[in-house]
């Protein structure tokens, strides 16, 4: 009835989990990117399915009140910000409904409503690092980034939801890899040096750290790149840290393993929470630190601590919300998987003079159990997984023996909504999952769920 390559005219009903614009052709859903409900468009059939299909924004015919004009001019080809067409009101609300329907379709909490999300004012430049891999445009070296689901590469060096000192970085880095002409990487070929360049910088504390990923270098490049590049890096505001690190191979993962600092510290350090933390190139740090810092101190309100309390922080990281907890309980016992962020988290809880805390490097699944066995019953438990959610065994770990207060903070609500639904089938109450935007302008959303046991 409907066929690919062709023009129809749609009117959005809703958004996907995704930000997608939903609209019918007849039983056929029909998902178009940049689309808002209320909308009628006309869109191309790029892909059809037999139940649903994904059509190309032609035009938009009749636009909603909340379609905005979008901040950055390249938003669509860098598929970074997809909700940029969006009103900031009404992508809260999208956040909020879309933890909504996770809960209710996958977790069976039927009747469930979330608080309204909260949101991050103003809702750009709030990332405090950013990756950018190396492309070639007319012989020249540009950094950007890689269009949505390919690596077609996107100049982009001025990006509105970065800080704004990552600009006379990448404008530092780009002007000195053309000037020596430093081979750029090509990923078909494996041959090159520049892949790409990382920048963190301290919100807080306006430390710089400037880290730029090669494949390897001999002479000349390896002189110019360890004397040369510090020199031209200098003069950025804040700047504490000079990095090259070395990651020779086919992969798509940034960062390999070994790091030479090349000039200052081979750390920043930023304060959050009125702690202080020392971030390297591979620390797990939280992007967005003024949603973080309400994030966290929701999540330690929420857990309700009293003074002599254990506290379990499971997935740890560097300890950020260990040492958050560690203000209130008599012991917090941190869990992660990770050698680097465990080492990071020790060192965290030295600088902040923090005794109560201690960091176990173990799998979670395997940790907890043990840790019932041989350690103080904890009253509290703080999860904090991957997106990919929580470990099956650490699901039936807490149920066998289930703490009596939990939460879940989630960057991922529907893996959220999964694991929550044999929780609460088994020993827990859901008491609240509020939606907090630590990334405006894009789909994600991160959640903090309250659970009690039920015969508390």
């Amino acid at each position: 009835m409907y066929e690919k390559n062709e023009e129809y005219v749609l009117t959005i009903g809703g958004l996907g989990t995704d930000g997608m614009g939903i609209g019918r052709l007849g039983r056929l859903a029909v998902f178009v990117e940049g689309a808002l409900p209320g909308e009628t468009v006309s869109a191309r059939l790029v892909k059809l399915g037999k139940d649903c299909a994904y059509g190309k924004l032609l035009n938009v015919i009749r636009p909603s009140a909340e379609r905005v004009a979008p901040a950055c001019p390249v938003y669509k080809r860098c598929g970074g910000c997809t909700l940029q067409h969006m009103s900031y009101g009404q992508e809260l609300i999208f956040k909020r409904e879309k933890l909504e329907n996770c809960l209710r379709k996958i977790g069976g909490f039927k009747d469930f409503k979330a608080p309204d999300a909260v949101g991050c004012h103003p809702p750009y430049f709030y990332r405090n690092k950013a990756q950018f891999p190396f492309g070639l445009r007319g012989g020249r070296a540009v950094l950007g980034f890689f269009s949505p689901r390919s690596h077609v590469h996107v100049p982009v060096t001025a990006c509105r939801i970065q800080h704004p000192v990552m600009e006379a970085a990448l404008d530092a880095v780009q002007d000195f890899a053309n000037e020596y002409r430093v081979p750029v990487y090509n990923e078909q070929t494996h041959s090159g040096i520049l892949r790409h360049i990382m920048v963190r910088v301290g919100f807080n504390s306006g430390e710089v750290m400037v880290c730029v990923v090669v494949k390897g270098a001999a002479p000349p490049f390896s002189d110019i790149l360890s004397k040369v590049l510090p020199e031209r890096l200098k003069e950025i505001e804040g700047l504490k840290s000079v990095c090259l690190n070395f990651n020779g191979q086919r992969t798509n993962v940034v960062l390999g393993e070994h790091t030479e600092t090349l000039w200052g510290a081979p750390y920043i350090v930023d304060t959050l929470g009125g702690l202080r933390f020392r971030i390297s190139p591979h620390s797990f740090y939280q992007v967005n630190p003024v949603q973080t810092e309400k994030l966290y101190a929701g999540a330690i309100e929420a857990a309700r601590i009293k003074p002599g309390e254990t506290v379990l922080d499971m997935y740890c990281g560097i300890g950020a919300i260990s040492l958050f907890a560690a203000k209130r309980a008599g012991r917090v016992i941190g869990v992660e998987i990770a050698p680097q962020a465990v080492d990071d988290a020790r060192i965290n809880a030295r600088i902040n003079g923090v005794t109560n805390a201690e960091f176990i490097c173990e799998d979670a699944e395997k940790a907890l159990p043990r840790l019932y066995c041989c350690a103080q019953r904890p009253a509290a438990v703080i999860l904090d997984p991957p997106r990919k959610g929580c470990a099956p065994g650490l699901i039936r770990a807490l149920l066998n023996a289930p703490p009596p207060k939990l939460v879940y903070i989630s960057c991922d609500p529907a893996t959220l909504a999964r694991d929550l639904k044999p929780l609460c089938e088994g020993a827990y109450d859901l008491e609240s999952a509020r939606p907090f935007d630590c990334f405006p302008r894009t789909a994600h959303v991160e959640t903090i769920a309250s659970l009690r046991r039920r015969d508390t």
